[in-house]
């Protein structure tokens, strides 16, 4: 894993998140510098690999383990050759949908998705939310 420059404006909105709450998780959010699982990242949406870009418009600060555990679903799934149909809209959801609506349509469509990705931030000791 190598650290990505990233422009004054997008550092300067992670570290005023430190406090607040993960959007996915509700773990208390880190300084960066910690490097812990509920230090605040720079999570991309649509992730760069995927042709993703490090605009606001695709940015959501998230804790670290939130942020891996995604990261280790796509790569699980792209090695195993099965980026599915949907990862695209699970990640998306799991970072903007904390209403019951967003919960409901991952739980209905993308489940498979979701435990993976429950499973691997229990690890981290962190339960869901909801």
């Amino acid at each position: 894993m190598y650290k990505r420059n990233y422009n004054n404006n997008l550092i300067l909105m992670r570290d005023s998140k430190v406090g607040e709450l993960c959007p996915i998780c509700w773990v208390i959010m880190t300084s960066s510098k910690e490097n812990t699982f509920s230090s605040a990242t720079i999570e991309h949406i649509v992730r760069l690999a995927d042709g993703g870009k490090s605009c606001l418009t695709n940015i959501v600060i998230c804790c670290k383990g939130c942020n891996s555990a995604r990261g280790t679903i796509a790569q699980r799934l792209k090695r195993d050759n099965q980026l599915c149909f949907g990862y695209r809209e699970w990640a998306a959801l799991s970072l903007n949908g904390s209403d019951e609506f967003s919960q409901n349509v991952i739980t209905r469509y993308y489940s498979s998705l979701d435990i993976m990705f429950w499973t691997l931030v229990s690890q981290r000791g962190i339960s869901r939310p909801y």
